[in-house]
């Protein structure tokens, strides 16, 4: 039933604790946005399974840790917000990459 949602919008209510594990077995998702909430603990490593995810929210929450490496395999992912958090380490490699590349596309256009 769940595998037919294809965006889901929280954001901005008082929700809490960890993210769900399983928002990951959502394959058919193309938007998620968690966005301002009192979400805490840390992105799930699986984020990357949801491949079809276009868009992804998590800003203005309480998240730790890193961003899961697994992010960088969202060929789809055109928009990632994460800001206001607090994680730390370095921004996956595909991640940093795909966005150089979307730049020159721009300049170039």
């Amino acid at each position: 039933m769940w595998a037919i949602v294809s965006n889901m919008d929280v954001s901005s209510n008082k929700l809490v604790g960890d993210i769900p594990q399983e928002l990951t077995t959502l394959f058919g998702l193309l938007g998620l946005n968690m966005s301002h909430n009192h979400l805490n603990g840390v992105i799930p490593k699986g984020i990357g399974n949801i491949t079809s995810l276009f868009s992804l929210d998590f800003s203005s929450n309480e998240l730790i840790g890193t961003i899961p490496p697994s992010i960088a395999t969202l060929n789809s992912l055109s928009h990632l917000n994460v800001s206001h958090n607090n994680l730390s380490g370095r921004i996956p490699t595909g991640i940093a990459v795909r966005v150089s590349k979307m730049k020159r596309g721009r300049e170039a256009a």
